[in-house]
């Protein structure tokens, strides 16, 4: 009976063993399945475009606007002036890729590829953009989607908590997807307000450049 039982211990043993091998070897080959994505996102990107969302928050201007006009004349100047940082932050500090701008309302519209009149230059004029067959890359200037994480399995490693929206400087694929470890998808800016200082945004393209220079 007791060679029995020590037996059933080892087996017991060996099983345990032989399923944190497994897990090992799962968890290895997932890393080197993101790392060949990442790796492959940033060749993509080098030769590509990156197409800069310019926020608008209409809501809450258009709330602003109901309670204190001049509150929100003076929001919607700041929010101009921030766009003009943006713009000038990536023309001197973004090599990586060819750049180009739209406003958030027309998000869904480039998420279709539907281009007309909706990518914009440096001088936020439409027209000079043209579709060259390469990739596209999204970049925002806001928050992570704790809820997007939380019920996408292959994101919930990239939150320090699913309950945690982290704000900063996130590049997306073309249908707004957000870009995953070990890619640098995310620049952090520590940013709790709507309105991003020029200090902040000048270090968040900076950073986002020498990040994608370096890989990983």
């Amino acid at each position: 009976m007791q060679v029995g039982s020590n037996n059933l211990k080892i087996m017991k043993t060996l099983a345990t063993y032989l399923l944190i091998l497994l897990q090992a070897c799962s968890y290895a080959q997932g890393q080197t399945a993101m790392r060949d994505m990442a790796y492959k996102q940033l060749i993509a990107l080098s030769q590509g475009t990156l197409l800069v969302q310019l926020p608008e928050y209409k809501n809450t201007i258009d709330a602003m606007r109901k309670a204190d006009a001049k509150k929100a004349d003076q929001f919607a100047a700041e929010l101009n002036t921030m766009h003009q940082q943006i713009i000038s932050a990536f023309n001197s500090y973004y090599t990586y890729s060819k750049v180009y701008y739209f406003y958030a309302s027309n998000t869904q519209l480039v998420i279709d590829k539907n281009f007309t009149r909706t990518i914009l230059d440096a001088q936020l004029q439409p027209g000079k953009f043209v579709a060259d067959g390469n990739a596209l890359f999204i970049a925002t200037f806001g928050q992570t989607d704790p809820d997007y994480a939380a019920r996408t399995e292959n994101y919930k490693n990239n939150y320090k908590a699913n309950n945690i929206s982290l704000s900063g400087l996130i590049i997306h694929t073309d249908k707004m997807v957000p870009c995953q470890k070990p890619f640098p998808y995310i620049i952090r800016t520590h940013e709790t307000g709507q309105i991003i200082s020029d200090k902040k945004i000048i270090k968040a393209v900076k950073q986002l450049q020498k990040k994608l220079k370096k890989g990983f």
